[in-house]
């Protein structure tokens, strides 16, 4: 379903936290969006353990349970939206593809700043 929404731009899966992390250190603030599928509540632990890399990220986070622990503890990394595993992700979409529109958006309007200096 992603894969849809981001045809035109370059997208990347990372399939570990480890592996989250080692890209973030790697390419910086270089990721415009990150859509985080935790399948478990260790796996949300083990980022919340983290020094946050993703707080100048736009996130979407999808959490594996809708206990009230599990949605506290999300919302330490700052996500722009919260959905959960039990969905049917129809609104992991449409938030990711009006975050891409708002990045072109933004992008454009950037571009054309600079060009009238």
């Amino acid at each position: 379903m992603l894969r849809e929404i981001v045809s035109n731009a370059r997208m990347e899966t990372e399939t570990s936290l480890d592996g989250l992390m080692d890209r973030l250190r790697r390419q910086g603030h270089r990721i415009a969006v990150a859509v985080l599928f935790i399948a478990t509540k260790n796996d949300l632990l083990g980022l919340l353990q983290q020094s946050n890399p993703l707080r100048d990220i736009r996130t979407i986070l999808i959490l594996p349970d809708r206990d009230i622990k599990t949605a506290i503890a999300g919302h330490v990394l700052y996500p722009r939206f919260i959905s959960y595993t039990d969905g049917d992700f129809g609104d992991v979409t449409a938030v990711l593809a009006k975050m891409i529109r708002n990045l072109s958006m933004d992008r454009l309007q950037g571009q054309l700043y600079s060009t009238k200096n």
